[in-house]
């Protein structure tokens, strides 16, 4: 789903296991992390990036011999260059030209990771107490680093980045965790604009209309019990209060984009099927 939330394409990959996916913004390319054990000598999964031209999804090029299993991937706005988070504990940026490594920065975990719009900086997203930073890709410098209070002090699991989202100009950034918290941050001063807290126990997936006014945040089990019983929460971003609550009648669920409009929700459930729902009432399309 391009990043107005409109349908691109499909295309058959012989059923190899995607695993990740992201789009330029420009909406040029696509990069897909595929999941395969083909001629690993120790048939363990591995991770092979491909780069394929948006208007036809047509590969351009392939990316293998990635030596840890990648976390998150992400496409600079121009295409030019790709980014990787790693079980190393590292990101790197990669020339997607040659596939040669540009940068690499050091994380406290398997990091998530994004590009800024202008493609100047990668945001690095992963545990501790430092679990944002903010890295100019042409330099190697650390431009800004975001602070967190977790409320665990144990389970460092929980303690960690799940998901998070940049606003078309770059200055608004949404992180959700594996506390259950969403926070809001203005990038251009490091302050914490915002905390919500989910009735789920985790945070580890969500999704922002197009105007970033609007948050969907696919919720686990509330009483910890029934594996199927899924909601997505409505938030208003700007208030920070929740709006309403989406039964998913159909097990586990994930949203995956907005429409441009913002009143649909693109969905994916773990049986493979994809869903469309009104975001007003509730309802699958």
């Amino acid at each position: 789903v391009s990043t107005d939330g409109r349908f691109i394409g499909w295309k058959d990959v012989g059923g190899r296991f995607i695993n990740s996916v992201a789009v330029s913004r420009d909406e040029r390319y696509v990069l897909t992390e595929e999941l395969t054990d083909d001629d690993h000598p120790t048939k363990d999964y591995h991770s092979v990036l491909r780069l394929w031209n948006a208007t036809n999804l047509w590969p351009i090029r392939s990316f293998a011999g990635f030596t840890n299993r990648l976390q998150s991937v992400a496409l600079s706005p121009d295409g030019r260059r790709f980014a990787t988070g790693g079980s190393d504990k590292t990101a790197k940026v990669w020339d997607a030209s040659n596939g040669s490594i540009v940068a690499s920065f050091s994380a406290d975990g398997s990091p998530r990771v994004l590009f800024t719009p202008n493609g100047e900086n990668l945001v690095v997203a992963a545990g501790g107490e430092v679990p944002i930073s903010i890295w100019n890709v042409n330099t190697g410098r650390l431009e800004k680093t975001l602070r967190y209070t977790w409320q665990s002090k144990t389970e460092k699991w929980w303690r960690s980045i799940r998901s998070f989202w940049l606003s078309a100009d770059g200055n608004l950034l949404i992180a959700g965790d594996g506390e259950g918290s969403i926070r809001i941050w203005n990038l251009e001063n490091g302050r914490l604009v915002r905390r919500m807290h989910s009735e789920s126990w985790d945070c580890g997936n969500f999704v922002a209309t197009p105007d970033g006014k609007t948050l969907a945040i696919s919720t686990a089990d509330r009483k910890g019990i029934d594996p199927n019983n899924r909601w997505v929460e409505i938030w208003d971003i700007d208030s920070g209060e929740k709006q309403r609550d989406i039964r998913m009648e159909r097990g586990s669920i994930e949203p995956k984009a907005y429409t441009a409009d913002g009143r649909h929700l693109w969905t994916e459930q773990h049986d493979g099927s994809v869903g469309v729902w009104d975001v007003n009432n509730g309802r699958e399309q």
